[in-house]
């Protein structure tokens, strides 16, 4: 993945991104000049967890369930939404947002949990994407 300039400028000033890092630096902060640092994919970690689930389980189930549907259509439409909203990654990944979803929503529907759901969206993008290259 290659950044822009903006980009990198950006992650200099906040101390992310290092020109010529040693390898130890390369280590937490980025393998590469032309690869973006581990820890530049936090924030959107955090935006996936909490935007999503504010989206397709705290509104969309709530809403749907407002207009009369059932928990179960309440519960598929925006859990379909949401595995085909996965699409980029190919099938492999419509199939885990699905499955990973699934299990999202069915917590939703039985604890109405919304923080927690967030949470355990967040630490599943985590440690999936940002854990490995950091390690």
């Amino acid at each position: 993945m290659s950044l822009g300039r903006n980009h990198r400028g950006c992650l200099r000033r906040a101390g992310l991104w290092h020109r010529r890092a040693d390898p130890l630096q390369r280590r937490f902060i980025g393998r590469g000049l032309g690869e973006a640092p581990a820890l530049a994919n936090y924030p959107n970690r955090w935006r996936a967890g909490v935007l999503e689930e504010l989206f397709y389980r705290g509104y969309a189930i709530e809403r749907l369930e407002a207009l009369g549907l059932n928990r179960f259509w309440a519960g598929i439409i925006p859990l379909l939404i949401f595995g085909v909203a996965h699409w980029t990654g190919g099938w492999a990944n419509i199939v885990i947002a699905l499955v990973l979803g699934a299990v999202l929503t069915l917590f939703y529907l039985w604890r109405r949990d919304l923080v927690a759901n967030m949470i355990g969206h967040f630490m599943v993008d985590f440690i999936a994407n940002v854990l490995p290259r950091l390690l």
